[in-house]
């Protein structure tokens, strides 16, 4: 049961924080990853926990820490300076052009989430095997050629962002990843992708997959193969300069959401008579569309319980007519 109703005026991020949290549990993460930026962590964590940015901060309140971000700061002794922060949950350390995990990492008994984007690693030490805890890695915009075998052995591991790693061979990935069984979360935008290797078939419990910023994407190829996924629930399709979706989105029955934000060529008018056809359906985005106004066909998505039409110019009138038109979605503007 959604208890809040949508508002002309935008919202901002904090209520719509609150929104979520009114949401149910499925409902939950499928918007949580709608309105996220794509970076991990997410919405893991029930509290959000003060976030440390620098050591002389976290190591005098070593007790405290439970997110570090470290930013701009010496590595050179990290080994040393990690050792009392054994609170740590959330440990970030992008934007450093590292190649090696600095050593220490590994003895972070209650670590669930490891944000390594933006660096130049291609390997990752067997020593990460020791993070039993860890639920979420982002891999974002690294140098890597093939995935570590290590990463399979990972058996907490439920999210994975492997965006921006042009060179990464998809198909050994998928082959590492498929022994990582609790795996439910998979991002790979801006992978340089023109076809989805079929090796990601493997992944028998995915739910939540990323495609997005890869115009060159041959969409009709990739959604016969996700067909097979029996557990996909959202499927985000970000950015890829398309005007409709292939006939192919008719297989994916299994989806309860769909993102298509960023895509401003999009036939709206057609995308409402094929969404129509997915009976699963209950989440759809449509952020960043250049839209002013929805077509009366709207009303064919009457099943949905939320849409998402942020950063759109929709004035308010039109807003209010497609709140009459889906009496029982809440729309958000």
């Amino acid at each position: 049961q959604i208890v809040r109703e949508s508002v002309p005026r935008k919202e901002s991020k904090a209520e719509k924080t609150q929104t979520n949290e009114e949401l149910n549990e499925r409902q939950k993460w499928l918007v949580d990853l709608v309105f996220g930026d794509g970076d991990l962590p997410k919405s893991d964590l029930n509290r959000r926990p003060h976030r440390y940015t620098t050591w002389s901060d976290a190591l005098s309140n070593v007790d405290q820490v439970e997110w570090l971000a470290l930013k701009n700061q010496d590595l050179t002794d990290f080994t040393e300076k990690i050792k009392p922060l054994q609170q740590v949950e959330v440990l970030e350390l992008t934007g450093y052009e590292l190649a090696e995990l600095p050593s220490g990492i590994e003895q972070l008994a209650k670590l669930l989430q490891l944000n390594l984007a933006d660096n130049k690693f291609c390997s990752l030490p067997d020593t990460v095997e020791q993070l039993s805890q860890l639920k979420g890695l982002n891999l974002r915009n690294n140098a890597f050629r093939e995935l570590p075998e290590v990463v399979g052995r990972l058996s907490a591991l439920q999210q994975i962002d492997l965006s921006k790693n042009p060179a990464l061979d998809l198909a050994q990935a998928f082959g590492v990843l498929s022994h990582a069984e609790s795996l439910h979360h998979l991002e790979l935008r801006e992978s340089s992708l023109t076809n989805l290797p079929e090796e990601i078939v493997r992944l028998h419990n995915l739910s939540i997959l990323d495609l997005g910023n890869d115009p060159l994407l041959d969409l009709s190829q990739a959604l016969t193969v996700i067909s097979q996924l029996p557990s996909l629930n959202l499927l985000e399709m970000k950015a890829l300069q398309i005007d409709a979706l292939p006939e192919e989105i008719l297989s994916l029955q299994q989806l309860s959401g769909i993102s298509l934000n960023d895509n401003p060529q999009l036939d709206i008018e057609l995308l409402c008579h094929q969404l129509s056809q997915l009976k699963s359906l209950r989440i759809l985005a449509l952020i960043c569309c250049g839209l002013t106004t929805l077509p009366q066909d709207i009303h064919l998505l009457s099943k949905l319980e939320v849409l998402n039409l942020d950063d759109n110019n929709i004035a308010r009138e039109e807003q209010q007519r497609i709140k009459e038109l889906l009496p029982n979605t809440t729309v958000i503007f």
